[in-house]
């Protein structure tokens, strides 16, 4: 097998991968910021219990850019093929651990 078809199949899911999750980061942070009631996402806020949140709003925000925006601009210069987008990846990764 060649290393370089390899190389690119692993690029690509990547690249994939980073897009998935900013769009999905988008979508669900959009639902809380425009529903911070949760109840469109199904969520009631007894989840929150114990939480620092009232409600939904501040968790959205979070999720809207921490692992919406963000994952995004890791993909588009990922696929622009910038050196720091390698570590982009490892922060987003890191970031979903959390």
């Amino acid at each position: 097998m060649n290393t370089h078809s390899a190389r690119s199949k692993s690029f690509y899911l990547l690249l994939a991968l980073l897009l998935f999750q900013g769009i999905s980061g988008i979508f669900g942070g959009g639902l809380l910021i425009w529903d911070p009631t949760g109840c469109t996402l199904q969520m009631p806020l007894k989840l929150l219990e114990g939480a620092p949140f009232s409600n939904y709003r501040i968790p959205g925000i979070i999720l809207f850019t921490v692992l919406g925006i963000f994952p995004l601009i890791v993909c588009l210069d990922f696929w622009r093929r910038k050196r720091w987008a390698w570590w982009g990846t490892l922060l987003v990764s890191i970031v979903l651990i959390i």
